[in-house]
């Protein structure tokens, strides 16, 4: 059943706490520091992957907790760290200079749907393997039962999955965490040799925590050298894995720009529209974040509905 929640001032601020919690908590992984993660089962893992950390932010404070929940639904740590900047920047406006709430949800729609479209679109220069069959069957299957989607066939099963193939083992979190934020929220297969205890742990709470649809499976081969490709579906079995490709496998590469790249598209004609003030600072505070055009479509989703809330109790 649905919940009818008042906000009033103090709750705002419990609301931004609760935002502000969970983008401090990514940005140290971000920064390269480790964070300490007690698992519900007792067991601790040290990690500074910015989406393990965002999947195990949590508060005790109910509106805290929307704070987290409302800014974790962006799901990459770059799209975090934005739209926080932008509740933040938005809820000094609204509560210290009487902004209209409506009126900044619309203008920081389209501030970022016109810095997307600003941001230049380069061929990419990978090449893409072209010469593989219509189905390939590996010997291989997913490295742990926690990947399983189909419990009734004990499959993992995935639709138009990003693939990441090598021939050594996965060690550690930094390949990883390569492959994450390139796949970003696509499904997403991952074969390797071996994965250590790390990668594993990192790859599976992804999937099970964070609700990212991925599979990783132990097999020996490297199917794209130049690169991730696109199959259409991916059968994930105990001991064998099975890829159908409609079509010649495609390369698949977003452009990555930084908060400082990105200020210098932002429009200068609308310089003092406040919805535009609000994205422009939030990208001064990130620099040397990279961002992808999905980062910025995937923050507006939690940053435009922050700013609504604020004006529940609102009189």
């Amino acid at each position: 059943m649905d919940e009818i929640i008042a906000v009033d001032g103090e709750a705002k601020k419990k609301i931004l706490a609760g935002a502000s919690l969970l983008a401090r908590c990514v940005a140290l992984g971000e920064g390269g520091q480790n964070v300490v993660i007690r698992r519900a089962d007792g067991t601790v893992l040290v990690t500074s992957e910015g989406s393990l950390i965002a999947g195990a932010v949590h508060s005790r404070n109910s509106f805290e907790r929307i704070g987290i929940e409302m800014t974790r639904q962006c799901g990459s740590p770059s799209a975090i760290l934005l739209a926080h900047a932008m509740f933040e920047g938005s809820m000094k406006l609204i509560l210290e200079g009487g902004g209209d709430p409506i009126l900044i949800k619309r203008g920081l729609e389209e501030a970022i749907d016109c810095l997307v479209r600003a941001i230049p679109r380069e061929p990419s220069s990978v090449e893409v393997e072209s010469n593989l069959p219509e189905e390939i069957v590996l010997e291989g299957g997913y490295a742990s039962p926690y990947f399983v989607t189909n419990p009734e066939l004990m499959r993992s099963e995935l639709e138009k999955p990003l693939i990441f193939s090598t021939e050594k083992a996965l060690n550690g979190r930094e390949e990883v965490v390569q492959i994450l934020e390139r796949a970003k929220d696509q499904s997403l297969l991952i074969i390797a040799k071996d994965f250590d205890k790390e990668a594993l742990a990192i790859l599976t709470l992804n999937h099970l925590k964070n609700g990212l649809k991925l599979c990783a499976v132990k097999a020996n081969t490297n199917l794209a050298k130049a690169g991730p490709i696109q199959a259409e579906f991916a059968h994930i079995d105990k001991e064998k894995t099975t890829l159908q490709f409609s079509s010649p496998p495609t390369s698949k590469e977003d452009p990555k720009l930084s908060g400082s790249h990105l200020l210098t598209l932002l429009p200068q004609k609308k310089a003092k529209d406040p919805a535009l003030q609000i994205l422009a600072a939030a990208l001064l505070s990130l620099p040397n974040t990279l961002f992808t055009p999905k980062d910025l479509t995937s923050s507006q989703s939690a940053a435009i509905l922050l700013p609504v809330a604020i004006q529940f109790g609102s009189h």
